[in-house]
């Protein structure tokens, strides 16, 4: 009797780690899968243009026009990319002054 319950027990728990173990790798293989779709969608190219600063325009409000939210972790990010491109130590801006601001594509240009 006590032999039978011990190989009850022992193929309880070889069936209890071989689902585990497929539960891991089901679990894995789900993971690359998503990651694997989520790089082919995501396929952008990096330009760079040319605005015109107008009335009342600061680098917050272009940051929020021209900014790419998969591209940047923030607002500040994208911020900090411009004024080094465009040599600015401040935050100041003034219409009429000329700034190389970076956008993303999907399209190649």
């Amino acid at each position: 009797m006590r032999d039978m319950t011990k190989r009850i027990q022992q193929k309880q728990c070889i069936l209890f780690y071989l689902l585990m173990a497929i539960a891991i790798m089901v679990t894995v293989i789900c993971a690359f899968a998503m990651t694997s779709n989520a790089k082919q969608d995501h396929n952008m190219y990096k330009y760079y243009t040319s605005v015109q600063v107008e009335d009342g325009d600061s680098l917050w409000s272009i940051a929020k026009e021209y900014s790419d939210v998969d591209s940047y972790a923030s607002y500040t990010d994208y911020i900090d990319e411009v004024k080094q491109i465009n040599h600015i130590s401040g935050d100041d801006i003034h219409a009429g002054e000329y700034l190389t601001i970076p956008y993303y594509s999907a399209q190649v240009q």
